[in-house]
């Protein structure tokens, strides 16, 4: 459906320029110029079903005004001007195309517009010489070299639209990923609280461990004394500081599984934060550019509004020589009547259209203000992830090398539970593993003391959760 009415408007525009330009030639002007109208009302028509069905192209759509300012241009060389001014008429459409060409859409749209204010001062001068038109026909040229102005404005204001909602889609966008990294972070900080609490457990259960060892060395001696069925119990008391042991060395363990899975989480949430820094840099080059075309298209506006002026300058002059010439000058002093009235409405809307891109200059302005905002958050993350990272780190370091003290003195633990088996007959001996026994309290006091003093440094990171 859409592409057929496409089809018909370009079918539609072409078939009327041509035929008015034949009936031109052959002075058939009232026609020719009523075709001339209805195939610049198609090119409109084409536009405006461009910028509401499609997305918006601005090449494509100064493409399409100066293909409406060349259409009027070759009325306005058919109308039978003077030959010096044909040159200016001509001239200008070919240097808007190229600059058209090179990609310098905005300085084309300029010269479109100086072509279509030659033509129309052409037109007047022309007219008031020769005036051979009647007064529907020059209202009607006058319609069309109005309306040659609009569609390169509205294509520079559509296209500033178009990218203003692209980039607040992006920072919708990467404050979504902010959320995620925040929550990321808050999930890091409380599994790090839960690993820190069981740490400050099992060292207050060694210290109470080692204050049984203690008891257990001093009766040791006591038992040395005693028959076998004494050197049974203390094994059986050996045998339970071995399984202590042994649970504590698989607590450990339990907590390095988890560490390591926190720094690579840390890892990946500094990962994905990099990103959505690298997202909110292009959005804000985004708007840079937004801002950029709105100077543009307000310059723009400033041209549009002095051509509305000296229109109205022509139109009172205009009304001013018709006022001399009598009853002769009326139809004139209506036709300069029109042009004022028209001069008004492109300066009103020049004004409408200036205010709707200081409202996108005061947007865009916003949105710079929520990507720096974006940007610090992303960076104090960053730096948190970071702090958790190295902590994470050290504490590991802490925890493996704990780690292998207690498998050292779960072997030390197994070697004195061998030598007491063999100091069943041998009392001396029995001494000796006590006084080993004892040492081997004091070596895990130190390593419980180590610990507190570990978990003590991690406890003063602050880890915001929001």
């Amino acid at each position: 459906m859409m592409s057929a009415l496409k089809t018909v408007y370009l079918i539609v525009a072409v078939g009327c320029l041509f035929f008015s330009a034949v009936y031109f030639h052959f002075e058939m002007n009232s026609l020719a110029i009523l075709l001339s109208a209805i195939g610049g009302a198609c090119v409109l028509g084409l536009l405006d079903f461009r910028m509401h069905w499609m997305s918006v192209d601005l090449s494509r759509l100064l493409a399409l005004s100066l293909t409406t300012a060349a259409v009027v241009i070759s009325n306005a060389g058919i109308l039978k001007f003077s030959d010096a001014s044909l040159p200016y008429l001509m001239g200008v459409p070919i240097v808007a195309a190229v600059l058209y060409s090179i990609r310098a859409g905005v300085l084309a749209m300029v010269a479109s517009m100086l072509a279509c204010l030659i033509l129309q001062s052409q037109f007047v001068a022309g007219w008031v010489q020769t005036p051979t038109l009647t007064l529907s026909q020059v209202s009607a040229i006058e319609l069309i070299l109005e309306l040659a102005f609009f569609p390169s404005i509205g294509a520079l204001f559509f296209w500033s639209q178009a990218r203003l909602l692209r980039v607040s889609q992006r920072l919708r966008r990467d404050g979504h990923v902010l959320k995620v990294q925040k929550k990321t972070v808050a999930q890091n900080n409380r599994d790090l609280k839960d690993i820190v609490f069981s740490v400050t457990t099992e060292s207050n259960r060694l210290t109470e461990h080692v204050a049984e060892l203690d008891l257990l060395s001093d009766q040791m001696v006591q038992m040395s004394k005693h028959s076998a069925a004494g050197m049974n119990m203390l094994n059986q008391n050996i045998s339970a500081s071995q399984y202590a042991t042994h649970v504590l060395k698989s607590d450990f363990n339990g907590w390095c599984v988890k560490l390591e899975h926190i720094h690579k989480r840390s890892i990946l949430a500094s990962t994905r934060v990099g990103e959505g820094l690298q997202l909110v840099e292009q959005s804000y080059a985004a708007m840079a550019k937004i801002s950029i075309a709105n100077d543009e298209v307000k310059q723009c506006l400033s041209n549009l509004d002095k051509l509305a002026t000296r229109t109205t300058l022509l139109a009172f002059n205009a009304a001013i020589e018709a006022a001399r010439a009598g009853d002769t000058g009326t139809g004139f002093a209506i036709v300069a009547k029109e042009i004022g009235e028209l001069a008004a409405e492109s300066k009103r809307m020049s004004s409408l259209v200036g205010r709707k891109i200081d409202l996108a200059v005061s947007v865009v302005a916003e949105g710079n203000g929520a990507v720096d905002q974006a940007v610090n958050a992303l960076n104090d993350i960053n730096a948190i992830a970071k702090r958790v990272s190295r902590s994470v780190d050290g504490l590991a370091s802490d925890i493996r090398q704990h780690s292998t003290a207690v498998s050292a003195i779960f072997d030390h633990g197994e070697r004195i539970a061998s030598e007491v088996e063999e100091s069943v007959d041998q009392g001396q001996q029995l001494e000796v593993g006590a006084e080993r026994l004892r040492h081997t309290g004091g070596e895990i006091q130190s390593i419980s003391e180590r610990l507190k003093g570990t978990v003590t440094s991690h406890r003063q990171i602050e880890v915001p959760t929001a």
